[in-house]
């Protein structure tokens, strides 16, 4: 009876450790973001005890962020006649696309344990959104649609670099 009620407290100390832990880990990485709000949103729910996984759920979800943006982007492209619409269209859509494809190694890379070049994905993706967001001034007077979903991808790429920066 004894071994059974130092097991079970032993069992609740490594419990209250492992939480203490992960509430300190989402702290610690949610507030290095650009939007501590959307990341606590975003890792709310994960397991904070594997970085690697945790880290691919952020590439999945950045990629998808990506992908609609893009698909948006091109159908905005294939609608407007304002040419300097146009063109902020036509260079997200190139920085879009590239964002995308560093996603894409990023899958791949991360399985195979090179952190490396996760974070080089991860910079290169964020780089590519921040890229589409200074096009935006070439267009200064006509509204820019894809203004809320660039942030949101932004805000993405922002938990990305941080988790890839951990690994």
């Amino acid at each position: 009876m004894a071994s059974l009620s130092t097991t079970i407290c032993a069992l609740v100390l490594v419990s209250a450790v492992l939480v203490s832990v992960s509430a300190i880990s989402l702290q610690e990485i949610c507030t290095q973001t650009r939007t501590p709000r959307f990341c606590y949103a975003l890792l709310n729910g994960h397991a904070l005890d594997n970085l690697r996984q945790l880290d691919e759920a952020v590439i999945v979800a950045t990629a998808d962020s990506a992908s609609k943006t893009s698909a948006k982007i091109q159908f905005l492209l294939s609608q407007t006649a304002d040419p300097n619409l146009k063109v902020v269209y036509s260079l997200c859509s190139n920085y879009y696309s590239a964002a995308l494809a560093a996603l894409s190694a990023a899958k791949e890379k991360i399985r195979s344990g090179d952190f490396g070049s996760v974070r080089s994905a991860a910079d290169t993706a964020a780089n590519d959104g921040a890229a589409c967001r200074i096009a935006f001034s070439m267009a200064p007077t006509s509204p820019i649609a894809i203004l809320g979903e660039n942030d949101e991808f932004m805000n993405y790429c922002s938990v990305f670099v941080v988790l890839s920066q951990k690994l």
